[in-house]
């Protein structure tokens, strides 16, 4: 599967040692557009929805970057082009390292980590387990996750609900690939399932089957760039 590329070279004199090296070591990798700052550079991310983010900048500009991407809701590999190799810090999975003096053998090092689930026609159930055994539902049935304790209650299409003896957190991993966003501490939903969102009472969304489920403030941003990525505005 070809990975959608945004550089960014902030600095200005190694976009085109960049392309060639990205070119050469990933073959995988669809260079879809370039900048020179941060501020177009958001931009592109957003138009193309890119996986793959390669910068060149100073550390302060790198993080707060990084910041605007999530809150859009993004969550592509950040590639933090370095001067020398002794500023190298991989901190995770996603916010990744590479050095100038030594770019195509860095990117080599790295390259295991820019991988992208291929689709499944299996990845839109999950398995739910009871004393009898293990239920498999199909995510489009799923409305909302409520937390009730260490408990969690799922709210179906068809009016049921089922109890399940996980915490809400097990179930916003599980689903973190998919149309699912926590919009409260108490409160996972099923983004296909919103009919609106309101801001009346501390903002609220009203889901198909008339539930309104609370926003947090701190989540406002993150849930509306969500709906704003999945559907059309008019």
């Amino acid at each position: 599967m070809m990975q959608k590329t945004i550089i960014i070279d902030c600095v200005g004199d190694s976009m085109s040692k960049l392309v060639k090296a990205i070119n050469k070591t990933l073959p995988n990798a669809n260079i879809v557009g370039i900048s020179t700052n941060c501020s177009f550079g958001l931009t592109l991310i957003q138009k193309h929805k890119a996986s793959i983010l390669f910068i060149r900048s100073k550390k302060s500009d790198y993080i707060e970057l990084s910041r605007k991407v999530k809150e859009k809701g993004f969550n592509p590999y950040f590639i933090f082009v370095t001067e020398t190799e002794f500023e190298i810090n991989n901190l995770d999975d996603k916010s990744l390292t590479v050095c100038l003096q030594h770019l195509e053998n860095s990117i080599i090092k790295i390259s295991h980590h820019l991988t992208v689930e291929e689709p499944s026609p299996y990845t839109n159930r999950i398995g739910i387990p009871s004393n009898n055994g293990t239920t498999y539902l199909s995510t489009d049935n799923i409305i909302f996750f409520r937390s009730d304790n260490n408990y969690t209650i799922i709210h179906l299409e068809n009016g049921k609900t089922i109890l399940v003896s996980k915490t809400l957190k097990k179930f916003e991993v599980k689903l973190s690939n998919k149309h699912f966003i926590r919009t409260h501490q108490s409160y996972i939903v099923n983004l296909n399932k919103v009919i609106q969102v309101c801001n009346n009472d501390g903002g609220y969304l009203t889901m198909n089957n008339n539930e309104k489920i609370p926003i947090s403030r701190s989540k406002k941003n993150i849930v509306k760039n969500q709906l704003n990525l999945l559907f059309e505005k008019i």
